[in-house]
């Protein structure tokens, strides 16, 4: 049954194409923020952690609005892609909302591109109960190749056949 859902999902995924109804970018500069306009945001006292010159984790706001919904959460991701170094190609989708015994709020999206799941590619926003926002972690995967050079990589049978190896060398170890 694992070897057939694994099977389905590889086939899932080869078979995604790119919508021609896709959104705008949200990555265009105007709609960025930056580095100064978060410490603006937090009279100068939000701690940003950066690997590589990625922003791997903010403690404070990106926004002056309370972030009650998805959407809110998404926008604000969407205004945080530059300094996530996401590019035009970068996007995300609402995963799942959970909430802790405090009462705060995790809003997870995963990254996606040309309709596939980018595996490491995620962004988290975190609130209070009443909506403030407490910081944002996020992990994207940039320098995506393009979709043509994706499609033709791994053909549908090369796909299964490393499905089946892989289940075979799971039941082994």
């Amino acid at each position: 049954m694992k070897r057939l859902l694994a099977l389905v999902t590889v086939m899932m995924l080869l078979c995604a194409s790119v919508s021609a109804e896709t959104a705008a970018p949200v990555h265009a500069p105007e709609n960025q923020l930056t580095l100064e306009d978060i410490q603006a945001l937090n009279g100068g006292k939000a701690n940003a952690y950066f690997d590589n010159n990625r922003l791997c984790f903010l403690e404070g706001t990106c926004t002056p609005d309370p972030v009650k919904t998805a959407e809110d959460a998404e926008r604000v991701v969407a205004s945080m892609t530059g300094l996530l170094c996401g590019d035009e190609k970068t996007h995300f989708e609402p995963l799942r909302t959970l909430n802790d015994a405090s009462g705060n709020v995790y809003y997870v999206f995963q990254q996606t591109y040309a309709d596939m799941i980018v595996l490491g590619g995620a962004a988290k926003v975190i609130t209070d109960k009443d909506g403030n926002m407490l910081g944002l972690i996020g992990s994207v995967a940039s320098e995506l190749p393009e979709v043509a050079e994706m499609e033709s990589q791994l053909t549908a049978e090369q796909a299964e056949e490393l499905v089946i190896q892989h289940e075979l060398d799971a039941h082994r170890g």
